[in-house]
């Protein structure tokens, strides 16, 4: 299924390399010799055949009035009065410091230029897009209006994605490696009692420094070894229980539990049930921290420093200020508890689904530090029957997602090009409780829905009903290229605080322009 990207009108290419980037949407590159990659938006239309990868994907283009209008509007932003988006409010969130702030302690010194850019790179390369010398001397000159730069249309947003992809493509075209896959570390015949015996270790954080005082990273988690080891076991076995549809049958996952041999993950959740277990979760939505920036009090304690992507929705007030928010990540988190009454090993664990990176699946839960200022909103509590009947239905996306990404070759699991976290999220809650909360979504029917159909025409019944469930999720489920009817409504519903609790003044007033629309 290659991915063909048809540029419109003139273009400008710019020959610099995407920079690496380990930021939350996963974006990796290579060390490989640069290749043309889309400045600003990215590319001006893309279309996607579904058939077996054809070579590989021509760099991207942009359209150069397109770029033009761009970098005049972003430029706009570094010199408009009042604060920037992501100014914290005093008192709101006492263990994070405003990016001004932190980026004023190093104006003036050679560390500032270094900081600003390290920024930049790890943003572009989560996003895709390229952000114009220009600019970047400009958010050196005026920190306090960096973030600004980055408040993106969903439009730009999705372009960006394409961008990165078609920067990607080159690349392993040249022969760079492929994006390395989950780690795993069960054998492929495991009992959950032997699994749960495995030493298997927590990751122990990836805090770098970008600039004196200022770092980018996650920090471990104050939950128990025990804990951390019971979350990323339960995930696996989630993950690839989901992942035998598309197994060759000699690959395939197999679990014991209670006397039963189980290689779906249906099954193995009745198992569980029927042997006393619960299962519960929920839909959230919290910020997307691509960034993950941080510095350090004199006390040597780690401090947060915001840095969200701000999505800008169009939608103004009548003196024509426009809401932006910020970028939210959308999950679906499952909780697995004993019961009094459990046959069994003790089970809590918290599990969490959503297209990522490397691949679309279950991830375990808690095992970084959460930050306080990304927030958390529950848009759908689910009981033990929605639970079960949702990680039914996100096994058999996973499955569907990195099936038709590693058939079509893509980068990143196809993360951009089959969608994103929120689109996921957003299949399954439709099909689970008839509405979708997320915003912006990207996800394009029409990469998955020819291997739904294949799906649906072949042997195997035993998931067609799940497939049907989630091609009709699929329709109903909106882009934001474009507003529509919900776009306001949804943009609202994702903002992770209760009123009065942003951290944000732009978020405040985004709040009160959404709700007027």
């Amino acid at each position: 299924m290659p991915i063909t990207l048809t540029p419109t009108g003139t273009t400008s290419v710019s020959t610099e390399p995407t920079p690496a980037s380990s930021a939350g949407a996963g974006a990796t590159t290579s060390t490989s010799p640069p290749v043309p990659v889309a400045t600003a938006t990215g590319l001006e239309a893309a279309t996607v055949a579904h058939g077996p990868p054809q070579g590989s994907v021509p760099p991207p283009t942009i359209v150069g009035t397109g770029a033009t209008a761009l970098v005049t509007r972003l430029g706009g932003a570094l010199t408009s009065p009042g604060p920037g988006l992501l100014e914290l409010r005093p008192g709101v969130v006492p263990d994070a410091v405003s990016l001004s702030v932190v980026l004023k302690g190093l104006a003036g010194t050679p560390n500032a230029p270094k900081a600003v850019q390290g920024i930049v790179d790890e943003l572009e390369g989560a996003l895709g897009i390229k952000v114009p010398p220009a600019l970047v001397a400009a958010a050196i000159a005026n920190p306090d209006r960096l973030a600004d730069i980055l408040a993106l249309t969903p439009d730009e947003m999705k372009k960006g994605f394409d961008a990165m992809h078609a920067a990607h493509g080159a690349r392993q075209a040249q022969g760079a490696p492929a994006h390395a896959g989950k780690a795993r570390h069960l054998p492929k015949r495991v009992s959950l009692d032997e699994a749960l015996r495995m030493p298997i270790a927590r990751p122990a954080g990836d805090l770098k420094e970008l600039a004196p005082g200022l770092f980018r990273g996650d920090v471990p988690s104050s939950i128990p070894d025990d804990q951390a080891r019971r979350n990323l076991v339960l995930a696996e076995i989630f993950d690839r229980l989901g992942e035998n549809p598309s197994a060759a049958p000699a690959e395939r996952f197999t679990l014991t539990f209670q006397g039963h041999t189980v290689t779906t993950l249906p099954a193995f959740l009745k198992v569980l049930v029927d042997a006393g277990y619960t299962v519960e979760g929920e839909v959230a939505h919290r910020v997307a921290d691509f960034a993950a920036l941080k510095t350090k009090a004199p006390n040597g304690a780690i401090l947060d420093v915001p840095a969200a992507v701000m999505v800008r929705t169009g939608y103004r007030d009548a003196q024509g200020e426009e809401a932006v928010v910020p970028a939210v990540h959308s999950e679906i988190v499952f909780h697995l508890r004993s019961g009094p009454n459990a046959r069994g090993p003790k089970l809590d664990a918290d599990l969490k689904w959503y297209q990522g990176v490397p691949n679309t699946g279950f991830f375990a839960c808690d095992l970084m530090r959460k930050s306080t200022w990304t927030g958390t909103v529950v848009a759908d509590h689910l009981d033990q029957g929605q639970a079960l009947h949702a990680a039914a239905l996100c096994a058999n996306l996973s499955d569907l997602i990195n099936d038709v990404a590693a058939a079509a070759g893509l980068a990143m699991n196809g993360y951009g090009v089959t969608g994103v976290c929120n689109d996921s999220v957003a299949v399954v809650q439709q099909a689970i409780a008839g509405h979708i909360t997320g915003y912006p979504l990207f996800m394009r029917d029409q990469v998955l829905q020819p291997e739904i159909e294949r799906r649906l025409r072949d042997r195997n019944r035993r998931d067609d009903a799940a497939l049907r469930e989630l091609k009709a999720a699929m329709g109903a489920a909106p882009s934001d290229e474009v507003q529509t009817t919900s776009s306001a409504t949804r943009a609202r519903a994702s903002i992770p605080w209760t009123a009065g609790a942003e951290p944000f003044d732009s978020t405040v007033r985004a709040r009160r322009i959404l709700a007027a629309h």
